[in-house]
């Protein structure tokens, strides 16, 4: 990914690193998360538990640091992210934390609306 594009989207407002995450993961096919022995976790301001995703591998590894400096990047297939991931934080009780930055926590959406904007997103292209 060019520098300019990286930059320019990790200073977007939250919602619209909402939107390009939603269609670039159905594009790409591919959810990125920070992994070690454990999904990386961020909460929100309750103090609820998310899950942290990115649409790719960059946004990730920008975010592999200080609370996160042992985690490496670790890919999700689309539709497992959709089928059996997402689903599984529902009954866990964990949220997503997508797209977040070193300086934004991103949008903080309940797994099955990201489930079902994804699959919306899916169809568009499909």
């Amino acid at each position: 990914m060019h520098e300019e594009k990286f930059k320019s989207l990790t200073e977007q407002v939250a919602s619209i690193r909402y939107e390009y995450f939603l269609k670039r993961v159905a594009d790409t096919t591919i959810v990125w998360g920070l992994y070690n022995e454990g999904w990386g976790l961020v909460e929100d301001e309750d103090h609820n538990q998310a899950v942290a995703v990115w649409p790719d591998i960059e946004f990730a590894l920008a975010c592999a640091s200080d609370l996160w400096s042992d985690y490496n990047p670790k890919e999700i297939e689309v539709h497992e992210f959709v089928d059996d991931f997402l689903p599984g934080l529902a009954s866990d009780g964990l949220k997503t934390a997508v797209f977040m930055t070193l300086s934004d926590r991103g949008i903080i959406a309940e797994p099955l609306q990201l489930k079902q904007e994804i699959q919306d997103q899916l169809l568009l292209i499909e």
